[in-house]
């Protein structure tokens, strides 16, 4: 009976407690509690060269939240960051109040909250400049475009490309300036023109026109994918060990040639630290990959991109800088025996290397580098010319190619022996006492005469001494003397050079004023020659010119054999073009 009433009493007090909470619910209904969330962001700095600076210098920068009835502020910390704590469901406009000389790209955000905290796209703080022109590149869903080249322009002429800030950031951001001069009254409309390689966007407006002053441009670009189908090129840069170069710069154009114009601004990317690399958003077409001049990298070469993705084999990160070139030689006599002090020059370089007590030339010995070819170059030919007075070199001259070598940093180029004869005018234009020679002389087609000139003395004009030469005939000159390997003669009352030795070949004098004309002389080169008297190796050959009047002139060569003297004389006068008279003399005997 007593277990029968305790749970009796149980029941009782459970629907008593159970009717009194209805009772309660029924009048005062508990409050709803309002959901808040974060709405968080960051400003990057910017100083006036595009170089981001570290935030922890700037001074305090405050964030405004406005909306639905609230205003916050927020103070960015050193790191850039900021937050707004609280922030009920709704739209809000978030802006920067930054520095003075600074600009907010964008000026204004338009945040959403629905349920969820949310991140803010950064704000970039761009310092002002004078003539600059600042804004932001973004997709149709407001996402940042890297790489996009801005080009400015005045008609038709680019007067602003590739400068400092002229490409879009990783945050879409551009800041752009030209440096000249414009003046305050100028009031014209420059075009200002995004560009990105190939064909994978459109842009919105495709062009912009800006006045340029002391306050920055603001421009806005929105890009659209072009419909074309759009492909990666994918690969990875190793060293010579087969590792990976992390964090190296590529460039992917469209034309090699001319790596940035307007229409062929370069993608940049940097390998990861496995050296892997990555070009997305490519049409089909042809393009370059290659990098900047820098001392280490790669040759730039051709993909081609045609209705797939692209894989490009390894490339190798080696030395590409200039290729520097330097040249050693020698000068020897017809025994091998070392010339000294012989003349070298190279090409139109002002350097001039002078072969020491062995022969011996090295621009290495006497300079840093003589010639230096970048990977840009064409590939050159020098012409490398030895000389020394009295000597004739053989060859007198000789080419020599210089181009960039991948991986070549120091290239020596060794050239082939100059052989170098000496030429002195006592030797081939003997002046003894007692010397004769006998000639067989022929007028054009008469019998020949022999004539005989012999050496009969000396003779002291204007306190210089010649020697005197008389033959059966007149002659222009009769007396001679040497100085410096040149003959002289005296004609005229004046001293006159006439014959130059050991000259290069091709070298042209003038004897002035011969029967009141210039005479003009030319060493022509080395030959042998075969007269009466027997045949001569390396004979002087010597040409002279006259001009008798307008159409006539008289030209005479002349050839000297070592240790003998003129062994062959040739004149013919021309008139109109015709051959008057033709006299030659052959030596007979000396």
């Amino acid at each position: 009976m007593g277990r029968r009433i305790v749970i009796l009493y149980s029941v009782v007090l459970t629907i008593f407690l159970m009717s009194a909470c209805d009772r309660d619910s029924g009048t005062n209904p508990p409050a709803e509690e309002t959901q808040t969330f974060d709405i968080s962001g960051s400003i990057v700095f910017y100083n006036e060269y595009f170089t981001q600076l570290d935030v922890s210098e700037i001074m305090e920068t405050s964030v405004i939240l406005a909306g639905e009835g609230i205003e916050k502020s927020a103070v960015m910390d050193s790191l850039g960051q900021y937050v707004f704590q609280n922030v009920p469901n709704g739209v809000y406009i978030v802006s920067a109040a930054l520095p003075e000389r600074f600009e907010c790209i964008p000026q204004t955000m338009i945040v959403t909250v629905a349920g969820t905290s949310v991140s803010v796209p950064v704000f970039a703080a761009m310092y002002r400049r004078r003539y600059s022109i600042i804004g932001r590149v973004t997709d149709e869903e407001n996402n940042p475009v890297e790489n996009v080249f801005l080009t400015l322009y005045r008609d038709k002429r680019e007067i602003l490309s590739s400068s400092v800030g002229s490409k879009t950031n990783k945050y879409g951001v551009f800041n752009t300036y030209y440096f000249g001069a414009i003046p305050s009254s100028d009031t014209t409309l420059y075009r200002f023109i995004p560009t990105y390689p190939g064909s994978a966007y459109i842009f919105s407006p495709d062009t912009a026109y800006v006045r340029l002053g002391p306050e920055p441009a603001i421009c806005y670009f929105t890009v659209s994918y072009s419909g074309l189908p759009l492909y990666s090129i994918q690969g990875r840069v190793i060293t010579d060990e087969g590792e990976g170069k992390a964090r190296f710069p590529l460039n992917l154009s469209c034309d090699l040639k001319k790596k940035e114009n307007m229409y062929n601004k370069p993608m940049i990317e940097f390998t990861d630290e496995a050296g892997a690399f990555l070009f997305n958003n490519i049409t089909d077409g042809t393009y370059y990959l290659w990098t900047y001049n820098y001392k280490y990298g790669f040759p730039p070469f051709e993909v081609e991109v045609v209705g797939k993705d692209v894989i490009v084999p390894d490339i190798n990160y080696s030395y590409i800088g200039p290729t520097k070139y330097s040249f050693y030689g020698r000068a020897v006599d017809v025994y091998g025996a070392g010339i000294s002090d012989v003349v070298i020059k190279i090409g139109m370089q002002p350097e001039l290397y002078t072969t020491n007590e062995d022969g011996i030339f090295s621009s290495l010995a006497t300079s840093s580098y003589l010639f230096t070819v970048s990977i840009d170059d064409a590939p050159k030919q020098l012409l490398v010319t030895p000389s020394k007075s009295g000597y004739i070199f053989q060859p007198d001259t000789t080419w020599v190619t210089v181009a960039w070598k991948h991986g070549v940093e120091l290239e020596e180029i060794v050239v082939n022996d100059f052989v170098g004869t000496e030429y002195l005018a006592e030797d081939y234009f003997p002046l003894g006492t007692g010397s004769s020679w006998a000639y067989e002389r022929t007028i054009d087609s008469q019998e020949p005469s022999d004539q005989t000139v012999s050496v009969t003395g000396t003779e002291t004009i204007n306190e210089k001494t010649y020697t005197v030469m008389s033959s059966g005939y007149s002659d222009y000159f009769s007396v001679f003397r040497i100085e410096n390997n040149t003959v002289y003669t005296h004609a005229e009352n004046e001293d006159k050079e006439y014959l130059k030795f050991g000259v290069d070949r091709g070298s042209k004098w003038a004897i002035t004023s011969i029967r009141g004309k210039i005479l003009s002389a030319t060493f022509i080169d080395t030959e042998t020659v075969s007269v009466p008297a027997g045949t001569y190796e390396d004979c002087l050959h010597f040409e002279l010119n006259l001009p008798l009047g307008e159409t006539s002139y008289e030209k005479t060569d002349l050839w000297y054999a070592r240790n003998v003297g003129l062994v062959r004389a040739e004149k013919v006068v021309v008139s109109m073009g015709e051959v008057m008279e033709t006299v030659t003399d052959e030596l007979i005997k000396f």
